[in-house]
């Protein structure tokens, strides 16, 4: 018992270690390439948020199709891991081309964007088959605030090594011209995000044994229930508003504090803060309905940003630190929820709409993405923001607003609506004991026919 124990622990944290991969892609998108397309190849912030709302579109059918796709693949025999074997290199490849064209001598507007097309493309297919191992991998609730602990942890060693090894670069590249080495850090990035995600891949193949087999016809989108829509908005708070305090801070750094190595030092103890805080949201939401924890975590983010906001510009540090603890909550703990409702809306529905459900939150955390990075360019273009170079106390009161007020704004609304989640430890111990009452007559027959 304890031996299975131990094996299955460390497939969980080989499954987490996915999102190492993922996330140092991801974070390095997510955090400088608004920064990139105005700043280094010279777009007008009008128009590179405008390629925000373009990217947005694209990939709510990318995540939809790939949601469905992963389904297929799973009725099928195909598995979520396969998934992930082929597809991890031609995300990371396409990565790496985009950061090349980035950080080569002559602009490649063109190429840029087709890179970044195919990187959106190819990164939908491998995160939502990701995503829908979880609730194989991890069985109970309790269990499920524990992996996204684990999840979250190697998601924050990711944006670390963006923060220390490719913020600063693209800062100072914004103001200097010189853009030596972003070609070299997609390339690493790109083996490493490979090597990660294989590593998920192979831990987690015998960890979901999906009950695609019992829908007839696979639809694009699941039932709505309630706990799932109000999740949903949490999700949407939570990629839109909540992390534009870490989106917009090489912007902050540049026009507010006019120092881009303190954004650098925020932001980096911002991820040190997470890696604390991917613990104690973890712990809590083993000993705590996790849908109270995360309204903690939410108004927790919400009070710090404002505490960020007056603090004086050299201990700014220290509250980033505090920050990032209560938003490793906020962008952990959702991912635990989201499993608990796909077994709850088994029972109520009758039919398992895991990959689904996984791409339409995915596609809800992306869509708020993308509506941020391109208000934050449509409020720079709206200041006459045209680079680095601009400079005047219109530009630095408008970033410093874009980074401290949707994340308070996030946070308390993220609050009232986690405390509205029917989810607890109880009910879901009971799904999973009526979801096992109804697959056992499958597996019965399967033993006395022989079926394999």
């Amino acid at each position: 018992m304890q031996q299975r124990a131990i094996t299955n622990e460390l497939r969980s944290v080989g499954y987490s270690a996915g999102n190492l991969g993922k996330n140092l892609l991801w974070a390095a998108a997510d955090l400088t390439l608004l920064f990139i397309l105005t700043d280094i190849l010279g777009l007008p912030p009008g128009w590179a948020g405008s390629v925000m709302m373009i990217a947005l579109v694209a990939d709510m059918v990318i995540d939809l199709c790939a949601g469905r796709i992963s389904a297929y693949a799973q009725r099928y025999g195909i598995g979520y891991h396969h998934m992930l074997f082929a597809l991890a290199p031609v995300c990371a490849l396409s990565f790496a081309a985009l950061y090349w064209m980035a950080g080569a001598e002559e602009t490649n507007i063109p190429g840029v964007i087709a890179a970044l097309v195919a990187f959106r493309i190819s990164y939908g297919l491998i995160d939502i088959p990701h995503n829908a191992m979880l609730p194989g991998i991890a069985p109970d609730s309790r269990s499920r605030g524990r992996v996204a602990g684990y999840r979250y942890f190697f998601s924050s060693f990711a944006t670390l090594g963006v923060t220390i090894l490719l913020s600063p670069k693209v800062g100072s590249a914004g103001a200097t011209g010189n853009t030596d080495g972003l070609g070299l850090f997609g390339l690493a990035a790109a083996g490493v995000a490979v090597a990660a995600i294989w590593i998920a891949a192979a831990s987690a193949h015998k960890s979901n044994d999906s009950q695609m087999a019992s829908i007839g016809r696979i639809p694009i989108l699941p039932p709505l229930s309630r706990d799932f829509v109000t999740l949903l908005l949490i999700g949407l708070l939570a990629g839109g508003l909540s992390a534009m305090f870490a989106r917009s801070m090489i912007y902050y750094g540049t026009h507010y504090l006019s120092d881009p190595q303190a954004a650098a030092d925020i932001l980096s103890m911002l991820v040190i803060g997470q890696f604390v805080g991917s613990a104690l949201w973890s712990w809590a939401s083993q000993r705590f309905e996790t849908a109270h924890v995360l309204a903690v975590a939410n108004i927790l983010s919400a009070l710090f940003v404002s505490a960020f906001a007056f603090t004086p510009g050299g201990m700014q540090f220290a509250a980033g630190f505090l920050i990032g603890i209560a938003l490793a909550g906020v962008f952990a703990l959702p991912w635990a929820l989201l499993a608990d409702i796909i077994d709850a809306d088994d029972v109520q529905f009758g039919a398992r709409y895991e990959p689904q459900a996984v791409s339409i939150f995915v596609t809800i955390l992306k869509a708020g993405a993308a509506l941020s990075m391109a208000g934050t360019g449509w409020a720079l273009a709206a200041v006459d923001y045209v680079g680095s170079q601009s400079q005047s106390a219109e530009i630095a009161a408008t970033v410093q607003i874009m980074t401290v007020l949707p994340p308070i704004v996030g946070g308390i609304f993220g609050c009232w609506l986690a405390l509205r989640l029917g989810n607890s430890h109880a009910a879901q111990a009971s799904h999973a004991r009526q979801l096992a009452t109804r697959t056992q007559p499958t597996q019965t027959k399967t033993t006395m026919t022989g079926e394999d």
